[in-house]
């Protein structure tokens, strides 16, 4: 079981580093390439989530790990700036994990959770400079 999880985050590291090398972003939106990372940023936080449920912690700390990784290559412009409260959010979960404090974590994985899903829209209109 355990061995099948560390496939599955290898795996997903996999598919992150090549993904990405072809990270851009528009105005209008969110490019493929970034959209794959914030997704397996949300995933990873959705699975630490459900593991904190079942009180299986080891786990929630892995993904918490995993999901603080794919955030960091999340890059450009307005997506920048907007998904640091995010990343903040992740490392105080990992914290609070750390501390024993899983309602901690759970509760600053749901405000990453909604941090990195709202990256997913397009960009606020005026957010970016202009030249």
């Amino acid at each position: 079981m355990m061995n099948t999880r560390k496939i599955f985050l290898a795996v997903g590291f996999l598919v992150l580093f090549i993904g990405a090398g072809g990270t851009v972003v528009n105005a209008g939106g969110t490019e493929p390439a970034t959209a794959q990372l914030i997704n397996s940023t949300i995933t990873h936080i959705e699975e630490a989530l459900k593991s904190i449920d079942a009180n299986d912690l080891a786990v929630a700390q892995e993904h918490i790990r995993a999901a603080g990784q794919s955030s960091k290559l999340i890059l450009g412009g307005t997506i920048e700036a907007r998904k640091q409260g995010g990343s903040r959010a992740i490392k105080n979960a990992r914290l609070q994990l750390e501390k024993g404090n899983a309602a901690g974590a759970a509760d600053a994985l749901k405000e990453a959770l909604e941090g990195f899903k709202s990256l997913l829209g397009p960009a606020k209109a005026g957010s970016q400079g202009e030249l």
